[in-house]
């Protein structure tokens, strides 16, 4: 007998402690007493055992507080009216092209025609519009679309309004 117990064979079994056998191993498995949470007590006694519960700090940060203005509540709103009519006509055109078709070819080559220009040209626009000063890119995109208001509004050669 030593200071931990009896020895039978490996296993050292502490007084009043219940045995286990394992059924690959013939010798009897010690197992250790079940431990009591008071049991453990703080060195210090000011300085309690358990750490307290860390109190969340108020919120500080609103996360809606941007759609207090009405500008960009406005902008939020019709982005999200132009996204659904996007997908909307996504669908409507992906539909009307398999129900004249029946062929989910023809949708694969749909949607790869409208990946591609988005692919190969995200690069090269990211790039022109961090060259470019925002400035020019405004007036050059007025200028565009003042050219093709312009272009719709004429009259196509020989055609005459009627």
């Amino acid at each position: 007998m030593n200071v931990l117990g009896q020895h039978r064979g490996r296993v050292a079994v502490l007084p009043g402690q219940p045995r286990l056998s394992c059924p690959f191993n013939p010798a009897p498995l010690s197992m250790p007493h079940s431990i009591d949470p008071g049991s453990h007590r703080s060195p210090d006694r000011q300085r309690p055992a358990t750490p307290l519960p860390i109190e969340p700090e108020p919120r500080t940060h609103d996360p809606y507080a941007a759609f207090r203005f009405g500008n960009f509540a406005l902008f939020t709103a019709g982005n999200l009216l132009s996204i659904t009519g996007r997908l909307m006509l996504a669908v409507a055109v992906e539909w009307e092209i398999y129900a004249r078709t029946h062929s989910p070819t023809a949708l694969g080559l749909v949607g790869l025609a409208i990946a591609v220009p988005v692919v190969t040209l995200s690069l090269p626009a990211g790039h022109l519009a961090a060259a470019v000063v925002a400035t020019f890119a405004c007036a050059l995109a007025a200028a565009v679309w003042a050219g093709a208001r312009a272009a719709r509004l004429q009259p196509a050669e020989g055609i005459r309004d009627v």
